[in-house]
């Protein structure tokens, strides 16, 4: 896997305060994969509130999972494009919104 961006927030800024990567998988794993390994994890991982979200409506086969843990929102997000995968991995700290 390769990062492709890493956006940094700060308090009060319009992002506000995040980390976030984007990651491009090189197409060495199968979308079913990703969504395995995140579902393992965010419900194995002491995270409180966990979800999965299906947002085919917003981009074709994207796939979240959102949970909180030490005050931060967490949300990573799987999906597929022509030839590799992208995932996202963004933690909210100041997430009042």
């Amino acid at each position: 896997m390769s990062v492709d961006i890493v956006t940094i927030g700060e308090p009060g800024s319009v992002s506000g305060d995040i980390t976030e990567v984007w990651f491009n998988d090189g197409g060495n794993y199968a979308l079913e994969e990703l969504n395995s390994l995140y579902d393992d994890y965010i419900n194995n991982s002491e995270f409180e509130d966990v979800e999965m979200k299906d947002f085919n409506h917003y981009v074709d086969k994207l796939t979240t999972f959102e949970g909180t843990r030490n005050d931060e929102l967490y949300f990573i997000g799987v999906n597929s494009e022509e030839n590799y995968n992208v995932i996202t991995i963004t933690v909210h700290r100041d997430w009042d919104f």
